[in-house]
């Protein structure tokens, strides 16, 4: 099982990376990467603690990928 840690502050709303030219925040560069990652394992347990102050889990680990993805978009 994998669980990945996602950083919600308020740093993560710069916009300093690009995705195919376009720039883009810090979270929506982590959110691309990891969905390149849990796309690459598809047998594998994957979940994600989403943190800021205080940490949370987002989603325990799970085999729903698709569910996973979702909720980490949210």
């Amino acid at each position: 099982a994998v669980m990945l840690a996602l950083d919600v502050s308020g740093s993560m709303a710069e916009r300093d990376f690009l995705l195919d030219g376009t720039p883009v925040t810090r979270l929506e560069a982590v959110q691309q990467f990891f969905a390149d990652f849990v796309r690459r394992r598809p047998a594998d347990l994957v979940g994600y603690v989403r943190f800021a102050a205080r940490a949370e889990v987002g989603c325990p680990p799970t085999l729903q990928h698709a569910a996973l993805l979702r909720l980490m978009q949210a």
